[in-house]
């Protein structure tokens, strides 16, 4: 049985081996970091239940990587163990104090202590660390293309800014491999999230700033997508997350349109996130396929609380109705668009928000009723 994914960050191959099989045996997952840059790189990139590390790496002291990924938000407090060759109780009592959940030195009869450490640190509560800013992560996607998932991401941002000022909001295009929201939204003039985070990209939030969008028609900062379908296969995985824990810390709420894309790279970003709006087309092929995937979201950890299925009928009348599809598929449409005929083609082509071309129509109401609950995080889901 699975019981969990345990990171070792751990520069001697014997001691690697030796935890690797230990930890196998009993039912974790492994994965080796050899040195605290890789350590850094795999924290952020997946999920761990508990992080073991050694005090003297090959590349940086333990403490200092211990540092580096506690400033990380999209880590979320994950526990720490260190295993050292060094005894030292008033250092243990100092290192536990500061937040690791646990302190074992390194001997030939430890494996008990060792297991029943791990087994404390996942059923405990975490350990309190110093509070750092972090904001609400967001993901918009859809199982089938032509649901209006980037018309709605866009449009609920825009609710969402106005409600929340002065708190910021921030808008990614990670829709691959060519991005849409620009055109939209008529933001075309910073550098691209794949120059963001390239080899020479932004590593720092001053840097960072000079390459993020602001207008003030849409009340939201912005990153455009990739520009073309070359130009997104040179995305940067590791540079991604290491934006991503840079903007959580710069912006209140952070909404990213990652389209119908589910990989290696838009994963772990729904598995952080606060909220996942999974938008339902109305007609049986569309409808079908979003709810084998969220049933596969499910199927990869993402809890059921987080899922928001919104089914836009702004994009058309033809198709199942919400009851229709509640029914069919036992799943609950949580909001449902409008109609809105063509409207909404109109206010993109004009590249503003929807409430400003139709203040009166309903739909704003359901894009701002969609962003009250953003707001008040957790609320509805939890009913």
């Amino acid at each position: 049985m699975h019981k969990g994914k345990i990171l070792i960050i751990e520069s001697d191959n014997a001691t690697q081996q030796w935890l690797s099989s230990l930890l196998e045996k009993v039912g974790y997952s492994v994965e080796i970091a050899n040195s605290g840059e890789e350590g850094i790189l795999s924290a952020t990139r997946e999920s761990f239940e508990v992080i073991i590390i050694d005090l003297k790496l090959s590349d940086s002291p333990g403490e200092e990587i211990y540092d580096s990924i506690r400033k990380n938000p999209m880590v979320d407090n994950v526990p720490f163990i260190i295993f050292s060759e060094k005894s030292d109780i008033v250092e243990m009592e100092r290192l536990r104090e500061k937040g690791f959940s646990d302190y074992i030195v390194k001997r030939s009869d430890v494996e008990f202590e060792l297991l029943k450490s791990v087994a404390t640190a996942i059923s405990d509560p975490r350990p309190e660390v110093a509070e750092i800013k972090t904001g609400k992560m967001i993901t918009f996607f859809s199982a089938k293309g032509g649901n209006g998932t980037s018309t709605l991401c866009l449009n609920i941002a825009h609710s969402l800014a106005n409600k929340v000022s002065p708190k910021s909001v921030l808008v990614v295009d990670l829709v691959l491999p060519i991005g849409t929201l620009g055109m939209m939204n008529g933001m075309l003039n910073t550098k691209t999230v794949v120059e963001i985070t390239s080899e020479e990209g932004p590593c720092n939030p001053e840097e960072l700033q000079d390459c993020i969008d602001f207008d003030e028609t849409w009340n939201f900062s912005f990153i455009r997508g990739s520009g073309s379908p070359r130009e997104s296969q040179k995305l940067n995985p590791d540079k991604l997350n290491l934006l991503f824990a840079n903007v959580l810390q710069m912006y209140d709420y952070i909404l990213i349109d990652m389209g119908k894309n589910l990989s290696k790279i838009s994963l772990p970003l729904l598995k952080r996130s606060d909220f996942v709006v999974a938008v339902f087309g109305a007609d049986h092929v569309t409808a079908d396929l979003t709810q084998k995937t969220i049933s596969f979201l499910e199927d990869e950890g993402i809890q059921k609380k987080k899922l928001f299925p919104v089914l836009n009928r702004a994009v058309g009348r033809e198709g199942m109705t919400k009851s229709e599809i509640e029914e069919k598929f036992d799943i609950v449409i949580k909001r449902a668009i409008p109609y809105a005929a063509n409207k909404l083609n109109h206010s993109n082509n004009q590249q503003k928000p929807y409430a400003n071309s139709f203040p009166e129509d309903i739909v704003n109401l359901v894009f701002e009723d969609i962003a009250n609950l953003m707001i008040e995080h957790n609320t509805e889901m939890l009913n």
